[in-house]
């Protein structure tokens, strides 16, 4: 095998949309394998009645690079930008943050499956991560996280993954206003920082920092094989770019998410 595409055709929130993986072994590229495998990933798209693909194509901070070359050449655009960042635990000072509630706000954590007394506070937030989370012009809908999807979600990744989740509770009104998760492959020693959200009306505590640093602990004494923690940012999301360098996250590469409509099929 020396190229692969993987098709994910998108639930009913998006039924225009497939989402596509191409990867080429580097001794076989530019020898029309991707284009091959772009070509059947488009037909099974298209006879699904999707009419919109979208994919993730990395590349140095200050240049396209082949990846962004062979997406274009497919009549792929550009949309939306993020700074891939990555965090080397080994020089990383994020000491634990006390528990005691602070400034209104304490702490609660979990691993894996979400609490149930948790579970409907939860899923509200992922819904407004959903409508909040910058995507430029992505063509894809925000969905609404009902308590089911994240118990479906928690199903997909279990196998997978460890779930570390931190969520900020507001101790006047008892409710959870904030979350941030990091998700541990099972196996590995890289690290993904997922989706972190705090709610605008109780932004400008530095919970977002106070987060991820609560997480980052754990990670540590959970997880004392994990060596580093990627972490994804639009150069636009100001408060949260700093926020990742505060704590010594680096950029290392920049993502493009590009996108390809179907009505005509890429030049030759």
């Amino acid at each position: 095998m020396v190229g692969a595409a993987e098709l994910s055709l998108l639930g009913p929130d998006n039924p225009h949309l497939a989402e596509l993986e191409v990867a080429v072994a580097p001794a076989h590229q530019r020898a029309g394998v991707g284009r091959s495998l772009w070509r059947a990933a488009r037909e099974a798209a298209v006879a699904d009645g999707r009419d919109t693909v979208v994919g993730e194509v990395y590349a140095s901070p200050d240049s396209g690079g082949a990846a962004l070359a062979f997406a274009t050449a497919m009549g792929a655009v550009s949309v939306h930008q993020e700074e891939h960042l990555a965090l080397e635990l080994d020089r990383a000072a994020t000491p634990p943050d006390p528990d005691a509630a602070r400034d209104g706000y304490t702490v609660v954590a979990w691993g894996g499956r979400c609490p149930d007394e948790h579970l409907a506070a939860y899923a509200r937030l992922r819904t407004r991560m959903e409508h909040d989370v910058p995507q430029g012009e992505l063509d894809r809908r925000p969905i609404e996280v009902t308590e089911e999807r994240v118990r479906a979600r928690e199903g997909r990744l279990s196998p997978s993954y460890d779930s570390l989740v931190a969520a900020a509770r507001h101790v006047v009104s008892g409710e959870l206003v904030g979350y941030t998760q990091l998700l541990v492959p099972h196996g590995e020693t890289e690290v993904v920082q997922d989706d972190t959200l705090v709610e605008p009306e109780h932004r400008g505590h530095g919970l977002g920092a106070r987060l991820k640093r609560v997480n980052l602990a754990r990670l540590r004494v959970e997880h004392p094989g994990a060596t580093a923690v990627h972490t994804w940012t639009a150069p636009d999301n100001a408060p949260m770019l700093r926020t990742n360098l505060a704590l010594g996250f680096v950029v290392v590469e920049r993502m493009h998410e590009v996108q390809a409509r179907l009505g005509e099929p890429p030049r030759r």
